[in-house]
């Protein structure tokens, strides 16, 4: 029990380093982003009188880009989606189509893994090129990245060319989507409509939220006359990332963190405690071994070396297993963490606290050893002879 203690805490210690600070980095770096994007969908107004709602459409597209204040918004980014079936040759993968922007990369706060997003040229040209997820490449591509880029794929009746895979996100259907140009989608995809399912804001703060909530209802109230009309709510609605939600992710983080250093010092505490009384045991069982090297002339001193000795090998030993199994883990973590969960970084190893580990073991044994072996030094030889 005192070694699975202390081989315990030290793996923990070198696995609790090697992912705590990569994980804590990812959260910030992929939910910060988002606290700048604003999403306007189409209200569900709960009056009974609620009539004659408007969709979302290319004149509030329009107006909205033409009248939020530049300052305090970077970019407008108008979305239509829908399913359809994708066909690489023989395979077949159902995903989401969505039709948007080039600054729909900039609104997802998501990044490309490869290749690139299409341009406004061909935006504006409603070219038939697409950027797939990667759940996506893998029901098409079993996650041949190069292979999906030298590739066209099939969606509906129509080809498109893969121009771009997308990095995991912190939104999605968990990658299973190909992202086009919305003008071939509303046209060719979606049975030529006019409207959006959602219109993105990227702001250019976080903290212009309200700003740009007050610019949003005055520009879209006047777009919404007719169902505005007799003080009825509005038929849009906002919502947002807010910092809120985001530190409730980093508390969360902070909390497994916390969480798992109190798990080190049980291991600890309950390592430390029964090497004490495995040395405990040992010096009782040689006490008369002890009083005889006393009457020969050991001094305290080397008695309490020696048993400080054994104690500091045991939990050394200990010590080594715990390194062996920590460096373990987070070499496998390296390697399968990007598999099962892409959206969060590998963890990294860290030589300063493999070392921190190590001596960590070293000084529980001693600290276990100590009492032993100060009470074994103080033995009166004549009363362990007699006994």
């Amino acid at each position: 029990m005192s070694m699975f203690g202390i081989v315990l805490s030290v793996a923990l210690v070198i696995v609790i380093c090697g992912f705590a600070g990569k994980v804590y980095g990812s959260y910030q770096t992929k939910l910060d982003p988002l606290s700048t994007s604003m999403s306007l969908t189409e209200g569900q107004p709960n009056s009974p009188k609620a009539t004659g709602m408007q969709s979302l459409d290319n004149s509030d597209i329009d107006a909205l880009q033409q009248r939020l204040d530049p300052k305090l918004v970077s970019s407008v980014v108008p979305i239509a989606s829908g399913t359809a079936m994708l066909r690489y040759q023989r395979t077949l993968f159902r995903a989401s189509i969505i039709g948007s922007t080039p600054d729909w990369l900039s609104y997802k706060a998501t990044q490309l893994v490869a290749g690139r997003m299409f341009t406004e040229q061909e935006y504006e040209s409603a070219a038939r090129v697409t950027v797939i997820g990667p759940s996506t490449l893998s029901g098409l591509f079993n996650n041949d990245i190069q292979k999906a880029l030298r590739s066209e794929i099939q969606i509906g009746r129509l080809t498109f060319q893969i121009i771009g895979v997308l990095a995991h996100n912190a939104t999605g259907n968990g990658g299973s989507i190909a992202v086009s140009p919305l003008p071939v989608v509303r046209e060719d995809l979606l049975g030529g409509i006019r409207t959006v399912g959602e219109i993105g804001i990227v702001m250019t703060s976080k903290d212009a939220v309200d700003e740009v909530n007050d610019e949003i209802s005055a520009i879209l109230d006047r777009q919404h006359i007719p169902f505005k009309a007799n003080g009825l709510e509005e038929d849009f609605s906002t919502s947002t990332y807010q910092s809120a939600d985001i530190a409730v992710a980093g508390q969360l983080v902070e909390v497994l963190f916390w969480g798992s250093c109190a798990l080190v010092v049980l291991a600890l505490i309950i390592g430390g405690s029964g090497l004490s009384n495995v040395m405990s045991f040992s010096v009782a069982e040689r006490a008369r071994e002890i009083a005889v090297r006393r009457t020969f002339g050991a001094r305290r001193r080397m008695i309490v070396a020696q048993l400080l000795s054994e104690s500091v090998v045991i939990a050394g030993t200990g010590g080594a297993l715990g390194v062996l199994v920590g460096v373990a883990l987070v070499v496998a973590g390296e390697r399968v963490l990007p598999n099962i969960a892409p959206q969060l970084e590998a963890p990294q190893l860290s030589v300063s606290f493999v070392l921190l580990a190590f001596v960590l073991s070293l000084v529980v044994g001693v600290v276990a050893g100590m009492h032993p072996a100060l009470r074994a030094a103080r033995y009166r030889i004549c009363d362990v002879l007699r006994d």
